[in-house]
């Protein structure tokens, strides 16, 4: 049928194979002098099932049994046969130190797991509707794929209820994954509540449980299990999301967006010959849809890994990928994006809020109004302050001629100590007069700097932390001097 091509080139596409030249036949013969479907026909369809349910054979016997997953006395296969490289090959039954009396024998395998022909069928025509339907990928760069599996109880579905019902469902994930701006989560918004109340249910009686892995040539490759993500939970995070990064178009204009593509991008992850480290991402994208806590120096962590990659050219080995001609604005617009992210996990309850005040005001009413929606503490604020004067010299050497930003060579990119600090302190002072920048303002934020650095100097225990607070005022300021939004501090 015709009507089956598009559906079969968007499988291969996923595979990989572009453009394929597809031709579908059917086989049919004459009984009688009438021309017959061989499919159509209900002993064709019957041989068919036994193929495909009941694949029984001398080796591999049914046996009188309870299915692992009804649950109900009856006969059950020894050998699934699974499709080879699809999720239901987790449960395949070939390997003996998992067999009961490590024996390979069918009467041992079937204690291992037993299922009924009705639940292969079920298994078999959810795999496919799963891998039809509901399949994701996230990033760019060695992307991250995922399943989504919905579960909703108590209710019985048509296929035009599920079909429906995996739309609004990978919908919620997918404004999560990405979204364009605050008018396009509105209206996919109002599709997806659209999608939900068809069903009769409301959308807290939904949830996901999201397999990371893919198929490989005889096995799947399993990564790692999100379990029962509610709906709702997934739309928290997108409006958090969605507001958060349209509020820091009040800082900065751009596009901050901050789904879950978008972290991906600035997230390093170790590549090797044969596959990507996935464990860290996954294992913040559990904090994030479950709600538990991350420790926050991992986040900072994983922020200066960034910063250090784009700044030395060290993409080999990673996913993090950086235009070699503006590396240094991407990173800017990355540990711009990492403030972002702190704002969102801290509202949604992933990291908790940091503790401590500040005394002291910057003489920036809207640099202020930044410093106080991150939260940040005094410490945080002098070490940030002194990296936007960094940031100044910066856009300074850069208008020479300086392409490389010789200041960024007093920044230690592993981690900065507090002594490390206090000597580019006195550093920057000198930069500011050597490139006539030590104007009125520029002498204001730095007397604030100063006066919070010397009475807080002793608690920079952290250099990792320090070179992130450090290179987040240096990509607010050279992000401000790009979008042009440094005239009104003059």
């Amino acid at each position: 049928k015709k009507s089956l091509i598009p559906e079969l080139e968007k499988i291969l596409a996923q595979k990989g194979v572009e453009k394929p030249n597809i031709a579908l036949y059917t086989v049919s013969m004459k009984k009688n002098g009438v021309l017959m479907d061989l499919a159509k026909e209900p002993g064709y369809k019957k041989f068919v099932r036994r193929i495909l349910y009941e694949p029984e054979s001398e080796k591999w016997p049914m046996f009188q049994g309870i299915c692992h997953v009804c649950g109900k006395t009856g006969k059950v296969l020894s050998n699934p046969a699974y499709p080879e490289g699809s999720m239901l090959c987790m449960y395949n039954v070939d390997k003996l130190g998992f067999m009961p009396g490590l024996s390979d024998d069918p009467e041992m395998v079937v204690r291992a797991h037993a299922v009924c022909p009705e639940c292969k069928e079920k298994l078999r025509l959810g795999l496919n509707f799963i891998e039809r339907h509901l399949q994701v990928q996230i990033g760019k760069a060695g992307k991250l794929n995922a399943f989504l599996i919905p579960k909703v109880l108590g209710v019985d579905l048509t296929q035009k209820h599920l079909e429906r019902l995996a739309d609004a469902m990978k919908g919620a994930f997918d404004i999560v994954k990405a979204y364009k701006s605050l008018e396009d989560f509105d209206r996919r918004m109002k599709e997806i509540s659209d999608m939900f109340r068809e069903q009769g249910l409301p959308m807290s009686a939904y949830s996901i449980n999201i397999l990371f892995g893919r198929r490989e040539s005889s096995h799947f490759a399993f990564q790692y299990l999100i379990q029962d993500v509610p709906v709702t939970r997934l739309i928290e995070i997108a409006s958090k999301a969605v507001e958060i990064s349209n509020e820091a178009k009040e800082f900065i204009m751009g596009n901050w967006e901050i789904s879950l593509n978008s972290v991906y991008d600035i997230f390093p992850l170790r590549v090797s010959q044969r596959d990507v480290e996935w464990k860290p991402f996954v294992e913040f994208l559990n904090a994030m849809l479950s709600g538990t806590l991350l420790p926050w120096e991992d986040i900072v962590a994983r922020a200066v890994l960034f910063a250090r990659i784009c700044r030395y050219g060290a993409e080999a080995g990673y996913t993090v990928k950086a235009p070699l001609k503006n590396a240094d604005v991407f990173m800017c617009e990355g540990i711009f994006k990492y403030n972002l992210l702190f704002i969102l996990l801290r509202e949604i309850g992933v990291v908790e809020a940091m503790p401590g005040t500040a005394d002291f005001s910057v003489p920036d009413a809207k640099l202020e109004q930044f410093l106080s929606k991150q939260g940040y503490t005094e410490p945080q604020r002098s070490l940030f302050l002194l990296g936007f004067l960094v940031g100044k010299i910066g856009a300074a050497q850069y208008d020479k001629g300086d392409e490389r930003k010789s200041i960024l060579n007093k920044v230690n990119f592993e981690g900065m100590s507090a002594e490390r600090v206090k000597h580019l302190a006195n550093y920057v002072i000198e930069g500011l007069r050597n490139y006539r920048l030590l104007n009125h303002y520029n002498e204001a934020i730095y007397s604030c700097m100063k006066a919070m650095l010397d009475r807080n100097i002793e608690k920079m225990q952290n250099p990792v932390d320090n070179t992130f607070y450090l290179l987040s005022g240096y990509s607010y300021a050279t992000l401000q001097k790009i979008s042009g939004g440094e005239k009104e501090d003059e």
